[in-house]
């Protein structure tokens, strides 16, 4: 997946959002507290998910793109958000 610098809003951390209702798969699979993968349409929005480990996720606002958000896990959540908070403000 390739998302253009321009339409990326921002991101956090959020090991919380797990235990949110995650909408309906579309495809994706979903086994509580194992994996949370695939698209998953939620109040009218995609939203892209890729977490075996919440504790890791961090969530990526878009704008004019498919996904209105990814929720996906990364190896350091507070350096992923760094980066991507620091490209945003360079851009």
């Amino acid at each position: 997946m390739t998302i253009q610098l321009s339409n990326v809003r921002g991101a956090t951390i959020d090991p919380g959002i797990s235990q949110e209702y995650k909408g309906i798969r579309a495809p994706g699979t979903y086994f509580p507290g194992v994996i949370t993968a695939g698209s998953f349409r939620l109040d009218g929005e995609w939203v892209f998910w890729d977490v075996h480990n919440p504790t890791k996720a961090i969530v990526i606002q878009l704008a004019d793109e498919r996904y209105a958000r990814l929720v996906i896990q990364v190896d350091d959540p507070r350096a992923a958000v760094a980066l991507i908070e620091g490209a945003i403000a360079r851009s």
